[in-house]
């Protein structure tokens, strides 16, 4: 069981890295210094509520990361699998690219300020843009494709 789940989240690598840095924006928020974001990448990977709360399905034969549904057939032992193979992932190659992501956080950051544009409030606007920023970190380290984001549009 575990290594079904471990070859399965090899193909998941640009969503575990989303979902991973994405948690992060949220847990340290839009006014942030360089310290807070060094104190949640030392903890990046040590969120096993929310990779136990999305689920890898198989579509068409390929791995797919979603939302796990309160409907999930899911079985406790697939799941803490699944939670597993997540983490793994994560400390082995998100982890190490800390520095990176922070980078990336940090310029993100700068690039709000010198640009002083208004936050946008439309919520579909701001998942929009947030999703954008979190595309180009893990882009940055090599995690997702340009190509990846163009098939998600």
């Amino acid at each position: 069981e575990k290594e079904k789940w471990r070859q399965a989240v090899k193909h998941l690598r640009c969503d575990v890295c989303k979902l991973t840095v994405g948690h992060t924006m949220d847990a340290i928020g839009d006014n942030f210094q360089e310290d807070d974001v060094y104190d949640h990448l030392d903890k990046i990977c040590d969120v096993a509520n929310l990779y136990a709360d999305h689920e890898i399905r198989f579509v068409d034969g390929s791995p797919e990361l979603a939302k796990a549904e309160a409907s999930s057939a899911r079985t406790d032992h697939e799941k803490r699998w699944q939670t597993h193979a997540m983490q793994e992932m994560c400390d082995n190659i998100i982890r190490p690219a800390d520095d990176d992501i922070k980078d990336g956080l940090m310029v993100l950051k700068r690039r709000r300020q010198k640009n002083k544009k208004p936050k946008p409030t439309d919520p579909a606007a701001i998942a929009s843009a947030r999703d954008a920023e979190v595309h180009t970190i893990c882009e940055k380290i090599r995690l997702c494709t340009a190509a990846s984001k163009r098939a998600e549009l």
